[in-house]
């Protein structure tokens, strides 16, 4: 059977070694004073990762001018991971960055000073699969059962945390450790029973309509997911700058939940290579995660304190906190406060 433990400590590792190369390079530089393009302000943002759906947004603002209309130029990066984009936010060589809430809460355990001023993805838009014949139809279903995923991964700590929250001991599931992407074909030849994957990966797959699909916050695992963050002296020195940002964006991100067809075909024409019909389906995917009950009392960017003190108190549970974090340090909602609701 797998082990929990060893799964908890491998990812531990990767995080104390990401979080140990952000003090150095915190101490390293603070150049966070922006550049002209004219008459605006150019802002640079590192993506947690390469062009997928979680680009729409910025995308669709750009196309729609928002971020003109602030006096900004906005400079995007892909990325390689939301760990790297809170380091290079932390060290002044970006000004905004994205990644899991979690990269922000393990980079202020390390005296790193940035703050999430935006939630983009209010839940964690991941789970686990299984073909439906398969008979896995809830959680307890996966005990004496093969799941397959990576072991570094945060999403395997929300597996075996959603495990415990539905009564079942992770020790009873057997963790079959696979390299990234490799769980589908695992998944389809037979070699696992079931695969835990971020849900907006499922949208090409040809036998998607044959799958049982657990979210992780079905399970009571209720962690925020994608959060924008900034070193917090970039916010003291140019508040006005970061709220006509996150004022651009959540318009962006409330015409993509409008129009997620007319914001990837904004999409396809700044980046080579998108699909545009999977672009749509990974979004269509993850929009329960954007649009919540949540945000529907709240607004859309908003923080929800619950659910960011639940990732602390799961992270300190299972060691990879040593001692909590205040969230009220990790992020602000004074930034999306000051936009009115219709305008997000």
């Amino acid at each position: 059977m797998g082990n929990g433990r060893t799964r908890t400590k491998s990812w531990r590792m990767l995080v104390s070694m990401v979080v140990a190369l952000m003090m150095v390079a915190a101490a390293c530089g603070d150049d966070d004073s922006g550049g002209e393009d004219g008459e605006n302000f150019v802002l640079t943002l590192r993506h947690s990762w390469l062009p997928d759906d979680l680009y729409l947004p910025y995308a669709m603002a750009k196309a729609q001018g928002y971020y003109a209309d602030e006096g900004i130029t906005l400079v995007d990066q892909n990325g390689n991971g939301g760990a790297t984009a809170a380091l290079l936010v932390g060290n002044g060589d970006v000004m905004v960055g994205t990644g899991e809430a979690s990269h922000v809460i393990n980079a202020r355990s390390q005296g790193v000073p940035i703050v999430s001023v935006m939630q983009q993805i209010q839940g964690q838009p991941a789970g686990v699969i299984a073909f439906k014949d398969s008979g896995i139809n809830a959680w307890t279903d996966l005990v004496g059962r093969s799941v397959g995923g990576t072991a570094a991964s945060s999403s395997s700590l929300a597996f075996e945390v959603s495990l415990q929250l539905q009564g079942v001991d992770p020790s009873d599931v057997e963790f079959v450790s696979l390299s990234p992407g490799a769980n589908f074909a695992a998944l389809q030849e037979g070699d696992v029973d079931a695969a835990i994957t971020f849900l907006g990966n499922i949208a090409s797959l040809p036998y998607r309509d044959d799958l049982v699909i657990l979210p992780f916050g079905d399970a009571g695992f209720e962690s925020p997911s994608t959060s924008v963050f900034v070193k917090e002296s970039f916010l003291e020195r140019n508040p006005d700058i970061v709220e006509g940002f996150v004022r651009a964006t959540l318009k962006g991100l409330r015409d993509t939940v409008a129009d997620p067809q007319a914001a990837a075909e904004a999409m396809a024409s700044q980046y080579a290579l998108i699909n545009v019909d999977d672009i749509v389906g990974r979004w269509n995917l993850n929009q329960q995660f954007v649009v919540t009950g949540f945000t529907d009392s709240n607004g859309l960017g908003y923080h929800n304190s619950g659910s960011w003190q639940f990732l602390v108190d799961t992270l300190v549970e299972n060691d990879q906190l040593d001692e909590a974090v205040d969230i009220e340090d990790a992020f602000t909602n004074s930034v999306v406060e000051d936009i009115p609701r219709d305008q997000r």
